[in-house]
């Protein structure tokens, strides 16, 4: 029964469903894994940044776009 589940599976099925729940469990049952805050890799970020930038907009535009600091989107696009 779920009632009866780890409160980490009643969390995700919460968000999901059961059977992607038991699923997941089968999948990654007595692992570690982390989930980044961000689903973009740093990788992506920089792209982003660059393709809003050829769309014209500027560091501040762009920082507040992706949700990052003016600061980090000057590293970005050197």
């Amino acid at each position: 029964m779920r009632s009866d589940w780890y409160s980490i599976y009643q969390e995700i099925a919460s968000f999901t469903s059961e059977s992607t729940t038991i699923r997941l469990s089968e999948h990654f049952g007595g692992e570690s894994v982390f989930f980044p805050q961000r689903m973009i890799s740093p990788e992506g970020m920089v792209k982003n940044a660059q393709i809003l930038q050829e769309k014209g907009l500027n560091h501040q535009q762009i920082a507040h776009e992706l949700g990052i600091s003016v600061r980090t989107v000057g590293r970005y696009l050197g």
